[in-house]
């Protein structure tokens, strides 16, 4: 069942970003205090504070609630966990060394040697303030942990309102004994306490007294101190932040499930696609522009920080036929979308009741409208393999096919600039189609490729892949078919409608548009492949089957589009609508996801009836209406590998190390998950009774003779378990580093149990 729109909007602030909790205290901004003074210090204090209660202060003042970090007081963003009363807090950083950039002694605060008993630390706000929440992240070096807070007491002043009392307060108001955690050295360190003040609680000074460690160590600290009051809804409201998409030239690529490609072994898994979920209708067709229906193109980020639509619109003409252009939309959540009055093309004004349409038809003619006369573009930065940053977006100068196709470093200011179709770039060649966008640079194949419907559809549909070297020339030789494992069943006989492409985590991910031909009934206004002859004059096979109903499905490629894998793509991803007058019996795309958070928001197009409603199938109605549906998904979601209560163990590829951490994509919220390391060795058999060299990845445990791939400090046993639902969670491991791995070709030994393993990158 869709998601309810009216609550949709209400939950708006969440799915700005990643999912947040709900309720109204979450609305909150970090408080910077006017001074700090503790019971003693480590270091020196100042505008450079080293190990001193100053940091705390600073730390506050630096801290952007947009991004989640302060710069170089250790917070580092949000992490991308999907657990909802986690994604809203920063994560503070570990310290292993002590780079010029970040030195520790910055980050955190620690008292003198032999200060961790009953040690204190005071803030002095800028006025008497309503208290909403405490944040405090405890000390996160190592491996001197004995220096984390074990507990404290938590004291506020109703009788203290003036400034520069500070040391002298008599503290009458909330007092609260806090216990910490037992959590080590972390990455990526949530809030080891988020405290919520009672209702109305005000005061100008906070103390924090009554401090002590975990021990044996003479010397406590702590790594960031919060109070929030609660927010105006203005930029620092830390549930209204703004994730930076990441930059996909700097950006480790994800080895993902949706294949094989990286696994040498997953005996006893489940590979399961997940399904999106459904958030309802969010453009609508209403205009008389739009008496056919609407199809989102693309969705991106403005520079401004709000979104905007390029979306293909459709009229049914008063005295018949259809005529379709390009359209423009802007929205400040992704969800409501405006339709400006742009001037700039002739479009219908009036709409007209029509007996068998739902949409009625249009006529009239006048520019207060919000067509424009380009196509639409495409991020080929974050979806197409390129990186020079002046060809991040490639569209058209005019929505016919045969466009000039124009490259830019930015899309066009269409609300702000008169003058933006003057700064068009020159044009760099053609696109044949006018519906599918330029989709990637092919580097193996050294040439620019979109995926479409090829021509001609007996005896089935196809997808095809339009490549050229130069723009200007084009070439169609590769082509994605159904199968022998597909359906041929006349009622549902399976066919590739159309396919639209993206070019990430290193392969090409297909949405394959799946058509579900119904061939048990005639197309009298066809002939048997669609046009104006008939097939038997020149052998034809098949037919061409206008009514069936249309899903969308997964497939990879690892060559550029010129192979594909279907290991996912026999069940469909996005199900179709069961009844015959489901508003959802057609489901495509044509508009790559757009990236709020921790999820993958996915524009899609829906029809109300199957397809070539007017061929007299219905017999109330002659077409159909096409709007714009929102799906979303966890980031990188589409397919895990499932274990049950039974531990299994994946083995990945040899995988080159390239990055200092190790991240999993894991949903491991009611079960664990365990990373072991190793590097292909020759194996003997002790006695030498094996008559060749064996390197036998499945060596992952120690064998009779004490043999093992895993490197020292690596095995499985030696990984800090893993517990959390998060799509970038760091994997620890209790004595050594990744980092020492860097340069090396591994393997990964994965335990799973009772959890979803969604994919692994080194970063």
């Amino acid at each position: 069942m869709p998601f309810p729109l009216p609550l949709l909007r209400k939950c708006l602030v969440a799915l700005m970003a990643v999912l947040s909790c709900h309720c109204p205290v979450d609305a909150g901004e970090v408080v910077v205090p006017v001074a700090v003074q503790a019971s003693s210090n480590q270091g020196i204090g100042g505008d450079k504070p080293v190990w001193h209660v100053d940091t705390l202060k600073l730390g506050a003042r630096a801290f952007d609630a947009r991004l989640g970090s302060n710069g170089p007081f250790g917070l580092i963003g949000y992490p991308g966990c999907a657990s909802p009363d986690q994604a809203r807090y920063p994560g503070h950083d570990w310290y292993r060394d002590e780079p010029n950039f970040h030195p520790k002694p910055r980050g955190m605060w620690m008292t003198a040697d032999g200060g961790h008993e009953d040690a204190w630390v005071e803030f002095e706000l800028p006025a008497v303030t309503e208290l909403s929440e405490l944040w405090i992240w405890n000390w996160n070096d190592g491996p001197e942990i004995g220096r984390r807070v074990r507990s404290l007491v938590l004291r506020t002043s109703s009788d203290a309102t003036r400034a520069g009392q500070i040391g002298n307060v008599k503290y009458d108001g909330l007092s609260e004994k806090i216990v910490f955690p037992n959590v080590g050295q972390t990455q990526g360190r949530r809030p080891d306490v988020v405290f919520r003040f009672p209702k109305g609680t005000r005061s100008r000074y906070v103390r924090l007294e009554k401090i002590n460690n975990f021990g044996p160590d003479r010397m406590l600290g702590l790594a960031e101190v919060f109070l929030l009051k609660p927010s105006a809804g203005g930029d620092q409201d830390v549930t209204r932040r703004v994730e930076p998409v990441p930059d996909p030239r700097t950006e480790p690529h994800w080895h993902l499930f949706l294949d094989n490609h990286s696994i040498t072994r997953s005996t006893g898994f489940r590979r399961v696609l997940h399904h999106p979920r459904k958030r309802g209708v969010v453009l609508k067709a209403e205009k008389a522009w739009e008496t056919f229906g609407v199809t989102p193109m693309y969705v991106g980020r403005r520079p401004d920080g709000t979104y905007e639509c390029y979306y293909q619109t459709l009229w049914r003409n008063r005295g018949g036929g259809y005529h379709n252009t390009m359209a423009y939309a802007v929205s400040k959540n992704g969800i409501d979308w405006q339709k400006p009055a742009l001037g700039l093309v002739d479009a219908p004004t009036t709409i007209h009741e029509h007996p068998r349409l739902p949409l009625g038809v249009s006529s009239g003619r006048g520019k207060q409208n919000n067509l424009i006369p380009i196509g639409h573009p495409r991020d080929l930065m974050l979806h197409g393999n390129v990186k020079d940053p002046e060809k991040r977006f490639a569209l058209t100068t005019s929505f016919h096919v045969g466009s000039p196709l124009v490259f830019a470093a930015q899309t066009p200011d269409i609300l702000g600039d008169p003058d933006w179709r003057k700064k068009l770039g020159p044009g760099v060649g053609i696109k044949p189609s006018h519906y599918n966008a330029l989709e990637f640079w092919d580097d193996q194949h050294k040439e620019w490729v979109y995926m479409r419907q090829a021509p001609n559809h007996p005896p089935v549909r196809c997808g095809g892949r339009y490549a050229s070297k130069d723009l200007k020339n084009w070439t169609l030789e590769h082509y994605i078919y159904p199968d022998c494992d597909d359906s041929s069943d006349p009622r549902s006989f399976d066919e590739v409608y159309g396919v639209m492409s993206i070019h990430v985590e290193g392969m090409v991910l297909g949405f394959l548009e799946w058509f579900k031909g119904d061939r048990t009934h005639g197309n009298p206004n066809l002939y048997e492949d669609g046009h104006n002859r008939p097939t038997t004059a020149e052998s034809l096979i098949g037919k061409s089957v206008s009514k069936g109903t249309m899903e969308l499905r997964l497939a990879t490629s690892h060559d550029g589009g010129m192979t594909w894998d279907r290991s996912v793509s026999r069940r469909p991803w996005i199900r179709h609508g069961s009844e015959q007058d489901s508003e959802d019996r057609l489901v495509r795309i044509v508009c790559p996801p757009l990236r709020m958070g921790d999820e993958d928001w996915f524009y899609c197009s829906q029809y109300n009836g199957d397809h070539a409603t007017g061929a007299g199938y219905y017999h109330d109605r002659d077409g159909t209406k096409i709007e714009g549906v929102l799906y979303t998904q966890k980031h990188n979601r589409y397919v895990s590998l499932q274990a049950h209560n039974v531990p299994q163990i994946l083995i990945t590829k040899p995988i080159k190390v390239t990055g200092k951490r190790l991240q999993l994509n894991v949903d491991a919220s009611r079960g664990r998950v365990m990373v072991g390391i190793g590097i292909d060795k020759v194996i003997r058999h002790k006695q030498g009774r094996w008559p060749f060299r064996a390197k036998l990845p499945h060596y992952m445990v120690i064998d009779r003779w004490q043999r093992s791939h895993l490197e020292k400090g690596f095995g499985v046993t030696d990984c800090v378990e893993v517990r959390e639902n998060c799509i970038e969670h760091d994997v620890q491991f209790k004595q050594v580093s990744v980092e020492k791995l860097l340069g090396k070709t591994v393997r990964l030994y994965i335990v799973v149990q009772d959890a979803d393993l969604y994919g692994f990158r080194f970063k």
